[in-house]
Parts: C-alpha cells; structure tokens; sequence
C-alpha cells in the first residue's frame, strides 16, 4: 500500500527527469547548432573575400548574417542564464514548504494531544452527555434523510420517463383522470370510454405509483426542514458547552492557519518560478528546433546560393582564372563548410527525434499528474493498493503503455480513505473547536499544492423536483 501523495511526488520527480532531459537534449542540440553558427560565419566570411575577387555571385547575403546571428546567440543566452536563477529560486521555495511543514505538523500534533486530554474532561462532563447523544442521534437521522433523499431523487430521474413518453398515460394523467378534478367534458361517452382506456392497463394504480414518485423527494424535504430547528438548537447548546473548554487552544489554531497561509504563499511562489522555468524550456526546445526561423533561414539562404545553377562550377571557373592561390582555397572552403553543415543537420535531426519523443512523454506525465490531481487523490488518507510506480512509469516511458492505461491502471489500485467515526462534532448542522480534523497534501512543482478539510455539524441540502407535465 503505498500513499496517495507519495504516488504524486514519484510522478512529479519523473517529470522532472523528463523535463531535465529535454533541457539538456536541447542544450545538445544548440551546441551543435553553434558549431553550425561558426561555420556559417566563416562560410560568410568566405564570400566577402571571394567578393574581394569579383566573383559574380550573389554575396549581398553574407552582409545580415552575422547579425542575425548575433542576435539568434543573444536571445539563446539570456534565457540559459535564466535557468539557472528559476532553478535556485524553486530549490528555496522547497526548502521554505519543507520547513513549514515541520512545524505545522508539530503544532498539528500538540494541539491534537492537548485537546485529546480536554476532550475526556468535556465528555465526562454531566451537561454534555445528554446532547451528545441526542445530537449524535439527530445527526445520524439527518444522514439517513439525506441519503433517503438522494435515493428518491435518482429513482425519480430513472423512472419518470417511462411514465411520460406512455401517451395514454400523459392523456389521462393531464385530465386529472381518477380526481375530483377530472376534465371528463360534458358527454357521457367520454367519460366512459375514458374510463374505459383506464382499465385498459390499470391506470388508477399506475397514476398513484407516479405521483408518489414525483411527490417523494419533497415529502423528505419536509421531514429534514421539519427537524432542522430543534437540530440547530442541540447543536447550539453543544458549540456553547464546547467553546467552554476548547477555546483555550484557539490561539495555537490560529497560530497554525497563519503557518498554513505562509506555506502556501510558499508554494505559490514556487511555482509561479516552475511556470517560468518551464516556459524557458519551451523556448529552449523551440530554439532548438530553430522554430525560432533564424537559424533555419540563414542555412536555407547559404543552400540556395551554393544550389543555384551551375554557381559552384563558375566559382571554382572564376577561381581558377586568378593568378593567386587564395582564392581557389577559398572555394574549397567554403564547398567543405557546406558539406560540414549538412553533417551537422543530420546530428541536429537525429537529437530533435529524441526531443519530439520527450515532449510526448512530458505531455503524458503531465495528463497523469492533472488525473491525479483533479481527483485529489493526493490528498491525505487516499492510498494506492498494489503499486509499483515505478514499474508503471518505466512501462510508459518505454512506449510499452499509454497515459491512459497509467491512469486506468491507478484508477483501479486507488482506495478511499477510510470514513471517519461520526460523532457530534463530524456530522453536518455545524461544528466546533473539539471535532476539527485537518489534513494537508503537498503537490504542484515536484509536490506543490495544499488542501484541507474540516468536518462538521452544519449547512443544508437543496433539492427542487417538479411533477406533472408542465399543463393543467
């Protein structure tokens, strides 16, 4: 059996690594996207000397490359020094969760232990016992309504539909057939053959089974209504009794509210900096990718020169025409970089199909982490019964499953937390400070999040069903 948070944070670390090794995938590649970068500046270079010579070739493009270039590097730059900096900052952010988490489950457990002790001296108090009871009865009876209730209506919804879409049975039923007020209309005939169709498939049985089903949701709404006023009033006489002994530890439970706002405020931070980091990764992988364009135009440009007709061939011609060496060394240069280039993309395509498969596992990490967290299954007391995360994980990141065989699969090892015993203060017609249970869970970036729950006697329940066929 293994935690419901423990599960989160095993796939939050995963996603990290993926993530890492997408950054440094992408690093790779602009590695070798720079030593392209200095080969086209020396191809650029080339070309000037070769404009030097006269050669009738279209050299106007080596005059932007290098400052396309330069910015390209710039831009590249900025954001990996930018790394480093979101790195540091989500580290402290970890470290200030960590923290607070020390002391807001040593104060969690002070208070619990003292409030324990107080609560043997309220229970054994004589004014308390008879409410308990009654308010512990009261709240099981509510529970039961509720539940009644819920019942009622979701057998309503399943059932009223065959009743509705029997047109003989809409016909008698808007005639108020069987009631004091039937619209028979002033012929006998239509009376009897009215009646007639009635016996035809027992409508006077059928008519009273329907109405009890439309009228039942309401008849328990009444009941709940009904003993609401003298629940609220045990449940006062016992917040009043309660607050007696239990308001001594107010000011640690405040104390630890406030240590739960600043936790969260760290977590919040954290990952506002996780948001950045990520963002630079995109760009990074985006660069890297020269989805940016520079880079992709400037090797195009340099390839569509050196591709046009019959252009190599009037270069080495021209070359050889002169009486100096340098420039037939310079064409042979510049044809060997355009070699050394084509190398290089090859390197650079290779590098980019392992991105591609990066981002796919990143996007399925991150559906499994939103599944999780949309259920709250990371939350205390939630458990996963017969997992290896870490075997499921490896599976996945081998393409030997998909996301939503993960997902299907925790799904079905996930197990509820275990239903609290009721008591007075647990139930549902408000509260006190004795029967507050909290529970925090950590998710986000790596484990950022936080949810608590409180229990109590309290609140209300809606329900609003209409019958008939909205006529007569």
């Amino acid at each position: 059996m293994i935690s419901g948070y423990d599960v989160y944070r095993q796939f939050s670390s995963i996603r990290d690594d993926v993530e890492r090794d997408r950054r440094n995938i992408s690093e790779k590649i602009l590695g070798l996207q720079g030593e392209v970068d200095k080969l086209l500046r020396e191809q650029s270079g080339l070309f000037k000397k070769l404009a030097a010579f006269h050669v009738s070739a279209g050299v106007a493009l080596p005059a932007t490359v290098e400052q396309a270039l330069d910015e390209r590097k710039a831009k590249v730059a900025s954001k990996k020094e930018e790394v480093g900096e979101r790195t540091r900052l989500i580290s402290v952010s970890k470290k200030q969760v960590a923290i607070l988490d020390e002391k807001i489950n040593a104060l969690t457990a002070e208070i619990e232990s003292e409030e324990a002790a107080i609560r043997e001296r309220f229970m054994a108090d004589e004014r308390v016992k008879p409410i308990y009871v009654d308010l512990a009865a009261a709240s099981q009876a509510h529970g039961d309504m509720n539940r009644a209730l819920q019942a009622a209506n979701e057998e309503l919804a399943e059932k009223r539909l065959a009743f509705e879409k029997d047109e003989l049975f809409v016909y008698l039923h808007k005639r108020k057939f069987g009631t004091p007020d039937y619209k028979g209309g002033l012929l006998p005939i239509t009376r009897m053959l009215d009646r007639r169709l009635a016996n035809s498939f027992n409508y006077v049985v059928q008519a009273a089974d329907y109405d009890f089903l439309v009228a039942r949701p309401g008849m328990i709404e009444d009941r709940i209504a009904a003993r609401k006023p003298e629940h609220e009033k045990l449940q006062a006489q016992y917040d009043v009794l309660e607050a007696e002994y239990f308001d001594v530890t107010k000011p640690k439970r405040d104390e630890l509210e406030t240590l739960k706002e600043q936790r969260q405020q760290a977590i919040d931070s954290g990952k506002s900096h996780a948001d950045a980091l990520a963002t630079i990764n995109q760009f990074l992988a985006d660069a890297a990718l020269a989805e940016d364009a520079d880079l992709k135009s400037i090797i195009s440009n340099f390839a569509d020169l050196l591709a046009k007709p019959d252009f190599q061939s009037k270069m080495r011609a021209m070359a050889e025409q002169t009486p100096s060496t340098e420039d037939d060394a310079t064409v042979s240069r510049i044809q060997a970089i355009a070699s050394e280039v084509a190398t290089r993309d090859s390197q650079i395509d290779d590098e980019k199909r392992n991105l591609s498969s990066c981002e796919s596992k990143l996007e399925g990490l991150r559906r499994i982490e939103s599944e999780i967290d949309h259920n709250n299954w990371h939350a205390t007391g939630h458990t996963f019964s017969g997992l290896n995360v870490g075997t499921l994980a490896d599976a996945f990141l081998r393409d030997m499953m998909t996301d939503a065989s993960v997902i299907g699969q925790l799904n079905d090892a996930h197990r509820d937390p275990p239903r609290p015993r009721p008591t007075p203060s647990s139930g549902d017609f408000g509260g006190g400070f004795g029967g507050s249970s909290s529970s925090s869970s950590s998710g986000g970036f790596g484990g950022f999040d936080d949810s608590s729950t409180t229990s109590s006697f309290g609140g209300s329940s809606s329900h609003t069903t209409t019958g008939g066929f909205g006529g007569d």
